[in-house]
């Protein structure tokens, strides 16, 4: 498991937390992050800032190996990505390739099962409940859609240079 993280104290503090377990804590800008070039899946507290260009990042290409993704976004953006009719011609791109949708029920159901509090802040969640949030994605993607290899692992990258994007 990849964690990206931009700001280098919490990324430090990422790396601490999870240190024992199987996660690379990277420090680098998710807008200038390079993803995957194989098939991959995304869990991510998406800053609300960035919403449209990260989505634009993982969505826009058509040769996209982005396999699944479960992000948290503010309402009004998950509302709008989700809407039936999109009047954006992007969105309409997006949901022609994807399905874009508001999973708050499963969501619900799984907080509960996981005796997660759903007014906690995400990144309190510990990893033994990261990796039961995963399992449930599995459980939710049909196997068809499964990578038919195992993936690789990532690499570290060293850290990013000084001179990128100012936010």
């Amino acid at each position: 498991m990849v964690a990206v993280e931009r700001d280098a104290r919490l990324a430090s503090r990422l790396r601490g937390r999870f240190a024992h377990a199987n996660v690379t804590v990277l420090e680098a800008d998710l807008l200038d992050f390079p993803l995957p070039k194989r098939p991959y899946r995304v869990v991510a507290s998406i800053p609300f800032g960035i919403t449209t260009p990260l989505l634009g990042r993982l969505l826009d290409s058509p040769r996209s190996p982005l396999q699944r993704a479960v992000l948290v976004v503010q309402w009004g953006a998950a509302k709008g990505f989700s809407h039936g009719r999109p009047g954006d011609p992007r969105i309409l791109w997006w949901t022609s390739r994807f399905e874009l949708r508001i999973a708050r029920r499963q969501l619900r159901r799984l907080l509960r099962e996981l005796d997660i509090d759903p007014h906690e802040p995400i990144g309190v969640l510990r990893i033994e409940q990261w990796a039961a949030i995963n399992a449930a994605m599995v459980t939710l993607v049909d196997p068809a859609r499964w990578p038919r290899r195992k993936p690789r692992r990532l690499k570290a990258l060293p850290p990013p240079t000084r001179g990128g994007r100012g936010r």
